[in-house]
């Protein structure tokens, strides 16, 4: 079995947008360790994170010395952006960024970001992306043009599988949900209750998603659960919102 995580860890210079939460909570130090030490004890194969800032980076290394983190930011004045990181025994091929492009013909600074594995004899593609949030109708949704562009771009033909992960700021039943799943991809948290993934400051929200091509088959990982009475980030939680995961295997006609 493969275990994979995906994880929007909160980028430090977007804390000052956190609302309700007390003030040592928000201080890098305590919001990186606390993260850190989830990995660390989680030993999964491959995370997924978003909004991650370089120097975080910098102290995952010095921390799991038996990963390698992939950074790649975004094409924006923002410092922000996304990572692979990957344990040492997992045969990567290749890391890539297929960067968005807005309605009207812009860049966006959102883009997706692909990790390109040798697995079990077989390839194995692993894509995430921070998808915007936006309230337009469908037509003009900025999050269902960026998932349009990722499903666009994915290595079907070179790939034996394929993984879609990250916070798409939409819940299961949005229509940017639904444009993978009519593309053939499974959710895998589908069978699963859904509990909240993120906080928002006034609500909880499950937006954070893991789908995945037919030839795979999945079992979610329960990690940390979301305490309704309780705000974000926390003394045990480093992030606005929780890790989502699961570990992954060939199915038997693989």
């Amino acid at each position: 079995m493969l275990f994979v995580t995906s994880y929007n860890i909160l980028a430090q210079s977007y804390v000052g947008l956190i609302q309700k939460v007390e003030p040592q909570y928000l201080k890098k130090k305590h919001r990186y360790q606390t993260i850190i030490n989830h990995l660390k004890n989680s030993g999964h194969h491959i995370y997924a994170l978003q909004e991650v800032e370089l120097d975080f980076c910098t102290q995952l290394h010095s921390h799991l010395p038996n990963y390698r983190c992939h950074f790649s930011q975004r094409p924006t004045h923002k410092n922000d952006g996304m990572a692979f990181v990957i344990r040492n025994d997992i045969e990567l091929c290749s890391i890539q960024s297929h960067f968005f492009i807005n309605h009207d013909g812009s860049p966006s600074s959102r883009f997706a970001q692909r990790a390109i594995i040798q697995w079990q004899d077989k390839i194995l593609a692993i894509v995430q992306a921070h998808i915007s949030y936006d309230t337009a109708p469908k037509e003009q949704h900025a999050g269902l043009q960026q998932m349009k562009q990722m499903l666009a771009g994915l290595p079907h033909r070179s790939a034996n599988g394929i993984i879609l992960c990250g916070d798409w700021n939409a819940p299961n039943d949005h229509f940017v949900v639904e444009e993978a799943l009519r593309s053939g991809f499974h959710n895998a948290f589908q069978s699963a209750i859904r509990s909240p993934t993120c906080w928002s400051g006034h609500e909880a929200l499950a937006i954070d998603h893991m789908l995945h091509s037919a030839n795979i088959q999945s079992q979610p990982i329960a990690l940390a659960q979301f305490d309704t009475n309780q705000s974000y980030p926390n003394q045990e939680q480093g992030s606005d919102h929780l890790p989502v995961a699961i570990a992954v295997n060939w199915t038997v006609q693989m």
